[in-house]
């Protein structure tokens, strides 16, 4: 599981990118085989871009997480690290 935040002074200078592969680098070398993501729908950029990095979307959770005082919907994400080219 992975969780990618940035302050917003930093969003848009594809600092997120370099995490999320940095994150699935160390991964590999630990062994791991998968990542599973877990994205607020109402954030359009984190949608965009595991979806640009390869990550497959496995299903929507209704009311999953509490944050600015309410509830929001939660998108799934699931990335195979030990196939090729990736």
């Amino acid at each position: 599981s992975m969780a990618v935040y940035l302050d917003t002074e930093h969003v848009g200078r594809k600092i997120g990118p370099r995490l999320v592969a940095e994150g699935e680098r160390l991964a590999r070398t630990l062994g791991y085989k998968t990542m599973r993501v877990t994205v607020c729908t109402e954030n359009d950029r984190s949608l965009k871009l595991f979806d640009a990095m390869g990550y497959r979307h496995t299903g929507l959770r209704v009311a999953d997480a509490y944050k600015f005082g309410r509830y929001l919907d939660t998108a799934l994400f699931i990335k195979q690290l030990d196939k090729e080219n990736q």
